[in-house]
């Protein structure tokens, strides 16, 4: 799992691990925490680093 802080390009997103058929990857945002998490099996795993 990935958690980014700053702007992330396509191109490194789609060298995340977690990347499904076509150009599409799991990821949860933090607006107010102005927080990314990616590159976790499941949408509930990143959920966990809102907390």
């Amino acid at each position: 799992m990935k958690i980014l802080t700053t702007k992330v390009t396509n191109q490194e997103l789609a060298k995340s691990n977690n990347v499904f058929d076509g150009p599409m990857t799991k990821g949860v945002v933090d607006v107010s925490r102005r927080l990314l998490a990616i590159d976790a099996p499941m949408h509930a795993d990143l959920e966990k680093t809102r907390r």
